[in-house]
């Protein structure tokens, strides 16, 4: 996932198991990230699907706010109310 500020969110639907090899440890003992430029993704992660701000908005007024300001299983939870809508 991606946060653009000015046009929302990108969701990569790649499987764990696809990207895992390109991920680094953020911290010890902590969750693995995929240190990319979101304009110049690795194409294994094929077209993002794009989630504009108005979208968000649409669901509950500030949660786009709230998923930038949102620690990652905070963010994690924040993000799935996107799709149980």
């Amino acid at each position: 996932m991606a946060i653009c500020p000015g046009e929302g969110l990108r969701l990569w639907m790649t499987s764990l198991s696809e990207v895992a090899p390109l991920t680094r440890p953020q911290a010890k003992n902590y969750s693995h990230g995929l240190n990319m430029s979101v304009d110049n993704p690795p194409p294994i992660l094929g077209q993002p699907v794009r989630i504009p701000i108005a979208d968000v908005e649409a669901i509950r007024a500030g949660l786009f706010q709230e998923i930038i300001e949102a620690r990652t299983n905070t963010k994690h939870k924040l993000v799935r109310e996107l799709f149980e809508f």
